[in-house]
C-alpha cells in the first residue's frame, strides 16, 4: 500500500515538473518571438538596442537549453524503464535458478531453464551498470540544462527590463 502511494506521489511530481518545463519553454519562446519581432538592428553600442539584442541571445540560449532538457528527460525515462525492466527480469531469473528443471515466467510466458537463467542474469548484471552510468550522466546533463535554461531566462528578463529603463532614461535626458 505504501509503495503505491509513493509511486503516485512520484507520478505527481514528474507531471508537475513536465508541465513547468513546457510552460517555461512556451514562455521563453513567446518572449523571444515578441522581442525578436520588434527588434530593429542598429550598430552595437551601449544602447537600448544592444541590450535588447543581448536579451534576445539569452532567450535563445534558454530555448535551446529547454528543448535539450525535454529531450534528456525523455531519455532518462527510457533508461529508468530499462532499469525497472531488468530488475523485474532479474527477480524471475533468480527464482528460475533456485528451482529444479524449467520454470514458467507468468509475466512474460517464457519457459526458463537454469542455464538460460544464469546466462541472462549475467547479461543483466553487465548491462545494469552501463545503464546506471548512462542514467547518472544524463541526469547530470539534465540538471545542467535546468540551470542554464533558468539563468538565461532570468538574465534575459533583466536585460530586457534594463533596456526599457535605459531607453526611457536616454529619452528623458535628451528632452
Amino acid at each position: 500500500m505504501a509503495e503505491s502511494r509513493s509511486l503516485e506521489v512520484f507520478k505527481g511530481i514528474r507531471e508537475a515538473q513536465q508541465k513547468l518545463d513546457y510552460f517555461l519553454l512556451g514562455l521563453v519562446s513567446a518572449l523571444f518571438a515578441y522581442v525578436g519581432g520588434q527588434y530593429k538592428p542598429m550598430p552595437i553600442s551601449f544602447s537600448q538596442n544592444t541590450i535588447e539584442l543581448i536579451s534576445l541571445a539569452l532567450f535563445f540560449i534558454s530555448i535551446i537549453a529547454g528543448f535539450k532538457r525535454l529531450d534528456l528527460n525523455i531519455s532518462i525515462m527510457k533508461l529508468n524503464f530499462q532499469m525497472l525492466d531488468m530488475g523485474e527480469k532479474k527477480g524471475a531469473l533468480n527464482q528460475a535458478q533456485s528451482m529444479p528443471g524449467q520454470v514458467l515466467n507468468t509475466d512474460t510466458g517464457e519457459v526458463l531453464g537454469r542455464n538460460e537463467a544464469a546466462y541472462t542474469l549475467q547479461l543483466i548484471e553487465e548491462n545494469t551498470s552501463k545503464v546506471k552510468t548512462n542514467l547518472d550522466k544524463l541526469s547530470n546533463y539534465s540538471s545542467a540544462t535546468f540551470v542554464v535554461r533558468n539563468w538565461a531566462l532570468i538574465l534575459g528578463f533583466l536585460a530586457l527590463g534594463f533596456s526599457k529603463v535605459l531607453g526611457v532614461y536616454v529619452v528623458s535626458t535628451i528632452v
